[in-house]
């Protein structure tokens, strides 16, 4: 069953929750916290700040849906 959610690095999407699910643990996968430079570190893959954008995406995504198991998550 496809749903509307807002995704990073995709805007509004028509996806799955399993592909939410996938594309967030993806996200948290490939970006990672790289060597701290002064007081501040950077993300690795798209050097922001850490915690980077699409880490702190994936992890609200990833808290929500724990937070409601069974339903249609946005």
């Amino acid at each position: 069953m496809l749903f509307t959610a807002r995704v990073h690095g995709h805007g509004l999407v028509d996806w799955t929750p399993e592909k939410v699910d996938a594309h967030a643990a993806e996200l948290l996968a490939t970006h990672q916290q790289g060597r701290r430079l002064h007081r501040s570190a950077r993300c690795r893959r798209c050097d922001e700040l850490w915690p980077c954008s699409s880490v702190a995406w994936a992890d609200r995504w990833q808290r929500r849906a724990a937070d409601t198991p069974g339903a249609a998550r946005r």
